[in-house]
């Protein structure tokens, strides 16, 4: 004698996939992080996402069908300030089991060029000397300390000359002049304006002019 056993097949909640992913700082909006991955046992079921929590919100957002974690706002995907993300996000099936998963995103750090914010006009009287300091010429950097931030003549000036610490040169640093160490020293001639130029750089990367 036989008897036939029936079994009802229930419906499972979907699982995440361990994963974590990274990302450049400052990645555009629209970059793609990574694609969140989940399975589900109960064959054809469609799966839906969503973030419901974590670091990253408003940083980075996941897209309902594709699971695509996306930036949404880049002006906050900074390795100074913040060197990872983290979002909770839930995975939901079409009977509406879920599940949910913390995924960690790093940024990779790169480097961050200086900026010049200060490039002022400095008073010097005629045959006199004027120091240079930061409030006429400042260069900025997140990355590096202002003894690395480093200034290369171009083209020198043409009715004086330049000194640190009362020595003509051609190299100084951002430090130097918030130390009051640069000079201009005017060469008495009957001129009305004398000007240099410079690159200011901070060891990698491109050179500010």
């Amino acid at each position: 004698e036989m008897i036939l056993v029936s079994l009802l097949d229930l419906n499972e909640a979907p699982e995440f996939t361990n994963q974590n992913f990274s990302i450049d700082e400052n990645s555009i909006n629209g970059t793609t992080v990574g694609v969140l991955s989940a399975i589900d046992v109960d064959a054809d079921d469609v799966l839906s996402y969503q973030v419901i929590g974590g670091t990253g919100v408003g940083i980075l957002d996941v897209n309902e069908v594709t699971g695509e974690v996306s930036v949404v706002d880049d002006s906050l995907l900074n390795y100074e300030l913040t060197p990872s993300l983290d979002l909770l996000v839930e995975v939901v099936d079409s009977q509406g089991l879920s599940n949910s998963t913390n995924i960690l995103v790093e940024l990779n750090d790169l480097n961050d060029e200086q900026n010049l914010i200060v490039n002022s006009a400095l008073p010097v009287s005629e045959g006199g000397a004027a120091v240079i300091v930061a409030s006429f010429l400042r260069a900025v950097d997140e990355e590096q300390s202002d003894d690395l931030l480093v200034y290369s003549i171009v083209n020198a000036p043409v009715q004086g000359t330049l000194e640190v610490g009362g020595i003509p040169a051609s190299v100084f640093t951002q430090d130097d002049l918030n130390q009051g160490r640069v000079s201009y020293v005017h060469d008495g001639s009957e001129s009305l304006s004398d000007s240099f130029e410079f690159l200011v750089d901070d060891g990698a990367g491109v050179a500010t002019g």
